[in-house]
């Protein structure tokens, strides 16, 4: 005779299985909504921060507006010492004269900046206006300067 496989019996658990995954459901809600508590008063503090940064801010910007609206109006108009020519603005001078810096650079290539000059004060600009034209085309990044300063590149 063959022996029949016996069954081990397994011990009752003291709690229900539903009960267990009930208590372990709540334990995880309870864990999530501290989270979420967490989370939402750490939103507000920077809501808070970024807003008293925006107030100081645009304090300091209305400051500095009413600074230089009373400056304009207390200082004395001054005569631009580099008149334009032909009744332009010296931005506009300066523009043109930029640009001719810049044909003179792609025919001559790498030149020496006093060489620039002396070309273009032949043609009736002067000294300031060219330098300050070097440098409008060096902010644009339209040109570049060797490590002395003494020549210009194009880029």
């Amino acid at each position: 005779m063959s022996a029949k496989p016996t069954k081990k019996k397994t011990q009752p658990s003291t709690k229900p299985e539903k009960d267990i995954i009930t208590e372990t459901s709540i334990k995880v809600g309870k864990a999530l909504a501290r989270t979420s508590i967490q989370a939402e008063k750490s939103t507000n503090k920077v809501k808070k921060m970024a807003e008293e940064l925006l107030e100081s801010v645009g304090e300091k910007v209305s400051r500095t507006k009413n600074a230089v609206a009373a400056k304009k109006k207390t200082a004395p108009a001054r005569e631009i010492a580099l008149a334009p020519a032909s009744g332009l603005s010296v931005e506009g001078h300066l523009g043109f004269l930029a640009g001719d810096l810049y044909q003179t650079l792609k025919a001559k290539g790498d030149t020496a900046a006093s060489e620039l000059v002396n070309a273009l004060r032949k043609r009736g600009h002067t000294e300031a206006m060219i330098y300050a034209a070097m440098g409008w085309l060096a902010r644009e990044g339209q040109v570049t300067f060797t490590p002395d300063g003494k020549n210009l590149t194009l880029r």
